[in-house]
């Protein structure tokens, strides 16, 4: 890779062609141009499952080297609202003609920082290195803390679980700083219910499993703790342990 040498960004995104690795990169040159390309050598997947788990080639055949061409990979260049947001989100729509791999969590992180930028612009005002340092790269906040709180308080008020976690957690802001009793004890939390609400069972195999099923299913992936709340709130069908 020569990425050192392009003097434009178009130079820039065809020195992106030797990149094996998917990575979601964003660029910008001297003269006002941006842009974002997704890389990498990824597969023409035949259906949505594939990627997410290993499984036993049955033969040759199952095996595929037709990759995206690189031209047909998600790519945006000088966007008219003038500017470009990746936080590890979904960066196409259902009609893509191609499959990327799912596993991607709910956006909270790349709407917050759109909701920062457009507060932001809003308000008169230009983008600055002070702005994107202490209202971008610094900002901790999770929104998708807030719709699981949401949750686990209507669950512990509702129903009437006794988790002694709630009751220190019933304030949290839901901002992640490092120095947060809080946020520590929320992600330690959350852990401990994912795994009480969790498909997997370690007495059980992973053939045990409808993988496929889970993989297609956006509820099975970055959603599935929230989806499993919901369902609790409406039929109190699962059980929350006391920690």
């Amino acid at each position: 890779m020569h990425l050192y040498k392009p003097k434009n960004a178009n130079e820039f995104r065809n020195a992106l062609k030797d990149i094996t690795m998917s990575l979601s990169i964003v660029y910008a040159d001297i003269n006002g141009n941006i842009g974002y390309q997704l890389t990498g050598a990824i597969p023409q997947r035949k259906k949505i499952s594939e990627g997410a788990y290993p499984h036993l080639l049955k033969s040759e055949n199952d095996f595929t080297l037709q990759y995206i061409p690189f031209e047909e990979l998600p790519h945006l260049e000088n966007p008219e609202r003038g500017y470009i947001v990746t936080g590890n989100n979904p960066v196409v729509s259902k009609d893509y003609k191609y499959i990327l791999q799912g596993a991607f969590f709910e956006d909270s992180r790349s709407r917050t920082i759109e909701k920062n930028i457009e507060k932001h612009l809003q308000s008169g005002k230009k983008i600055t290195v002070d702005f994107v340092m202490n209202d971008i790269i610094n900002n901790v906040h999770d929104s998708h803390c807030d719709i699981v709180m949401k949750y686990l308080r209507e669950i512990n008020n509702q129903f009437e679980v006794t988790v002694h976690a709630l009751n220190d957690l019933r304030d949290f802001n839901c901002d992640m700083r490092g120095d947060s009793k809080e946020a520590l004890l929320y992600n330690v939390f959350i852990t401990e219910v994912e795994k009480d609400l969790s498909y997997f069972n370690n007495s059980k195999s992973l053939n045990d499993y409808d993988l496929i099923g889970i993989s297609i299913n956006s509820e099975g992936r970055g959603n599935f703790l929230i989806y499993k709340l919901k369902q609790y709130v409406e039929d109190k069908a699962l059980c929350i342990k006391e920690y």
